[in-house]
């Protein structure tokens, strides 16, 4: 016994009214009034099957989801715990309608209920924000206890033990570094299995053992944030992690991007009619340009002026079509949902935006001659992105070609 009391948080709860339920307990072997009824088990009165709860062949109706545990009173009085954490109350069997008691009641505080126990004059409610005690459905909160609890005990002599794995939920959060965040971003990833999630998370908690996690709750690529999206709990079996304040889902929310998606992102913008005619029409104009620049050397006065107006006529259009490219990849892509997990993408926007300002401003008197351009150290202003999103490094080296035209064209 001393050693329990050293491993458990102790809590001795005294009081008398009606009793309601009669709990089992490996500490309360002589007498044992109430029935607890696991899920696909019966016995002579209650039977719990997947498709409701039972009563002598009769169904109880009001019960909503899967129940997974039953605690039947000495006065016949039942209590029914669903999967996903509602407490129903059957007041007489023969009326066979159960309530939601924290509908009925108006006792929000139980719900995402994980156990119930009794004591003969108690219900104790084992919630995902602590532990409630109840007599005729008024209850109170447990001081101290902020989370559910792993078990609770009632000895022989009706003290109550919240047995919280301490030890457990100071692993995780010692090994769970982003424990208390609200979101974590993995970034982009290989692609969306449950694995390659779990890894992720893993090389930004380097100490945390994923064996014992599981990803849950994972959703398809959604085009109105631009990502995936899972959480994760506690696998149920779980020798190494407790979580103090909800047993099955942890905080953090996950979002990630896979290479495959942004891959396609990136091949429905290169596969565009308009870009695809913008990028051959720069490739092109890349192409012929040494032979214009020969031709321009051959000529003087009034012609050279001539012919660097049409060609400073030629950029403008091109940076018309480009500010329509950037209107379209804005629009499909959504740049301030994207960049959140393909981080760099609105900073390569922005420099590709600058490259066409500069560029602008390099062809406003391109028909006079000058060597004062500024064309040193011309670079496409895109970044390590590219290796992810092609077609941004297509356009960033774009925009270079045409600058470096605009050079040439303006010492001549």
């Amino acid at each position: 016994m001393k050693k329990l009391l050293s491993l458990l948080s102790v809590l001795t709860i005294s009081g008398t009214a009606v009793p309601t339920t009669i709990a089992a307990s490996p500490y309360q072997k002589e007498e044992i009034k109430n029935i607890r009824i696991k899920r696909d088990y019966s016995n002579t009165s209650y039977s719990n099957t997947s498709n409701g709860v039972y009563y002598n062949g009769y169904k109880i109706k009001g019960i909503s989801g899967q129940v997974k545990d039953i605690i039947v009173a000495s006065s016949g009085s039942a209590y029914f715990l669903t999967e996903d954490g509602y407490v129903y109350y059957l007041a007489y069997s023969w009326t066979r309608q159960a309530v939601r008691i924290d509908t009925y009641y108006n006792l929000p505080e139980i719900r995402n209920v994980k156990s119930i126990t009794a004591d003969g004059t108690r219900n104790y409610y084992n919630t995902s924000n602590g532990v409630y005690y109840s007599t005729n459905f008024n209850p109170t909160k447990v001081e101290g206890i902020s989370g559910p609890v792993r078990k609770i005990i009632i000895n022989g002599n009706g003290n109550i033990f919240y047995d919280i794995d301490t030890e457990k939920v100071n692993n995780l959060k010692m090994n769970f570094n982003n424990i208390n965040d609200n979101l974590i971003n993995l970034g982009i990833i290989d692609n969306n299995n449950y694995g390659t999630i779990l890894n992720a998370i893993k090389k930004q908690n380097h100490n945390l053992d994923v064996s014992q996690l599981e990803v849950i709750n994972k959703t398809e690529y959604s085009n109105f944030t631009k990502n995936y999206s899972a959480e994760i709990k506690i696998k149920h079996n779980s020798i190494k992690y407790a979580y103090l304040y909800d047993t099955d889902v942890l905080k953090p929310k996950i979002i990630f991007n896979t290479k495959d998606k942004i891959n396609e992102l990136s091949i429905n913008i290169e596969n565009n009619s308009m870009v695809k005619e913008w990028l051959e029409h720069i490739n092109d104009y890349d192409k012929n340009l040494p032979t214009k620049i020969e031709n321009l050397k051959k000529l003087v006065g009034s012609q050279k002026i001539i012919f660097k107006n049409i060609e400073k006529e030629i950029i403008k259009s091109y940076i018309r079509d480009f500010r329509q490219i950037i209107t379209l990849i804005e629009h499909e892509w959504k740049i301030e949902e994207l960049n959140n997990t393909v981080q760099g993408i609105k900073s390569d926007i922005n420099n590709l935006n600058n490259q066409i300002n500069n560029l602008s401003e390099r062809i406003t008197n391109l028909e006079k001659s000058s060597s004062n351009l500024n064309c040193a150290n011309i670079t496409d202003g895109v970044s390590r992105i590219v290796d992810v999103i092609p077609v941004i490094g297509s356009i960033g080296s774009a925009i270079l070609k045409i600058t470096s035209g605009v050079c040439l064209i303006a010492n001549v």
